[in-house]
């Protein structure tokens, strides 16, 4: 079966040629215009706490970690690996 189909693309030389070259130029097409989203998101996840909380002054004067963990409670502190 190989060398049957050996001996004809022998004898179709301009076919074989003409297939092959055809194969590349719509490979070169298709590559073109696929549209490539290669770069991955590496954007930091921020998140923003809004503190409505006037009864004590509860955020006022306080550190960015100090709010996270007295608003989140142990949840704060499981998630964050720093």
């Amino acid at each position: 079966m190989l060398s049957h189909l050996i001996d004809l693309s022998l004898q179709n030389r301009f076919l074989v040629i003409t297939l092959t070259l055809l194969m590349a130029v719509g490979g070169i097409v298709a590559a073109i215009n696929l549209p490539i989203d290669a770069v991955p998101d590496m954007t930091n996840v921020q998140v923003t706490i809004m503190t409505d909380d006037d009864r004590s002054g509860a955020a006022r004067g306080r550190s960015s970690q100090c709010v996270e963990v007295r608003h989140l409670g142990s949840h704060a502190r499981l998630r964050r690996r720093d």
